[in-house]
């Protein structure tokens, strides 16, 4: 019997996929954040400042973690735009079916 067999598209695996792409940034810059609080520690962008995590200073690794929030500004249109090509190929593809 060769019946119709249906195929699961991969759209919710792929929109899972760029949604961690784009929010991935802010984990490090939530951990940074909850650290600095913790602890007492100025956050900052301005930069570095002393911060004593178990009797060792740990500032410069805040203030890294805090920078990785600034790829969120470049992976949110990254993301973005896989969803437009991404669901363009999807309607080209539609449409080549139908024509």
């Amino acid at each position: 019997m060769g019946g119709l067999v249906f195929k699961r598209p991969a759209r919710p695996r792929f929109y899972i996929y760029v949604l961690l792409f784009a929010v991935l940034p802010l984990v490090p810059l939530v951990t940074g954040a909850l650290l600095a609080d913790r602890y007492g520690c100025v956050f900052d962008e301005s930069g570095a400042h002393p911060c004593l995590i178990a009797g060792v200073d740990r500032g410069e690794f805040v203030y890294n973690l805090g920078m990785c929030g600034w790829l969120f500004m470049a992976t949110v249109p990254i993301a973005f735009w896989a969803v437009i090509i991404y669901e363009g190929s999807l309607f080209g593809a539609w449409l080549a079916r139908k024509m």
